[in-house]
């Protein structure tokens, strides 16, 4: 279904159901993102994981990536969470 409905996708087939965060690791080693400190020289720039949930302010991603570029000594940045009533999530 996936395949079809969405032909530009990379589908990673796992044969194990490790849980969302394993999930995230096999995406980013497929990206290129393989151990700390090791990455593939084809690897993206920037590697963002979302939960399925997530809705994504029309600006954050282009101020996230903004502050990443004028930063080069910060290696990762967590987005602010709000909460559906406005208020932030300190989880």
């Amino acid at each position: 279904m996936v395949r079809e409905e969405f032909p530009r996708v990379q589908l990673i087939v796992s044969e194990t159901n490790g849980g969302y965060p394993y999930g995230n690791n096999l995406g980013l080693r497929a990206l290129g993102f393989v151990e700390a400190g090791d990455v593939a020289d084809d690897a993206p720039r920037y590697a963002l994981l979302l939960n399925p949930d997530t809705e994504v302010p029309s600006n954050a991603l282009y101020n996230m990536v903004q502050f990443m570029d004028s930063r080069p000594e910060v290696g990762i940045a967590g987005p602010k969470l709000v909460l559906m009533d406005g208020n932030l999530d300190l989880a």
